[in-house]
């Protein structure tokens, strides 16, 4: 299958699109049609929404299939302070922050969790399909002190779980903290009874992550 990838500059702001990071949350379409429309040639039109409308729908991307990159002088995307992953309900891992997973770095993720991506680590919009359940999820902890803020890598493990390292605060959708970790294994296959947290089962059922 083919990945759609492009940029378009005006001078001011560079957009670029990575289709092999798409999560089809489709902000972007949704907040800024006269911008953002796959479905028009040039998918991406810059000339359609002010700078500042631009930005903010570009960082609204969860998965960092969008960015840009100002040439004006003015200030790219800072990475929130203290990184987060926000567990959406039967979908996704949406991670903010000083984020690195590889050898690549980013503000924004979006990491599957039902365990039937194309593009694992990266979510691709299969829970959608998949009828994934994410009803065994973890229960809350009291939180101590706050954790420091700073970078979070993550290492996906050969046909097991995303490995992550730093300090890292886990949010439902809306808002409540569920807990606060410097480092864990978040499950990928769909079939932890503590989610969003790996607890083996990906060895029992054979799960693959090519």
């Amino acid at each position: 299958m083919t990945v759609r990838q492009y940029s378009y500059e005006n001078g001011v702001v560079r957009v670029s699109f990575d289709g092999s990071k798409c999560a089809h949350a489709g902000y972007c379409f949704r907040e800024l049609p006269g911008v953002f429309d796959g479905d028009r040639n040039p998918p991406i039109n810059l000339a359609g929404g002010s700078l500042a409308e631009i930005v903010r729908v570009v960082e609204r991307c969860p998965s960092s299939a969008l960015v840009y990159e100002r040439l004006d002088g003015g200030a790219d995307e800072v990475p929130d302070e203290q990184a987060t992953v926000t567990l959406i309900p039967n979908g996704p891992l949406a991670v903010r922050g000083e984020l690195a997973l590889d050898s690549a770095t980013y503000t924004r993720l979006t990491l599957c969790r039902c365990g039937q991506s194309a593009r694992k680590p990266f979510c691709d919009g299969s829970h959608k399909t998949h009828r994934f359940d994410d009803l065994k999820t973890a229960a809350a902890e009291t939180i101590g002190a706050d954790l420091p803020g700073g970078p979070v890598s993550f290492s996906p493990a050969p046909d097991g779980p995303v490995l992550f390292s730093g300090s890292l605060t886990v949010k439902l959708r809306n808002g409540d903290v569920l807990c606060a970790r410097e480092k864990g294994a978040l499950c990928r296959c769909g079939e932890s009874k503590n989610k969003p947290f790996c607890d083996g089962t990906h060895r029992s059922i054979g799960f693959s992550a090519p």
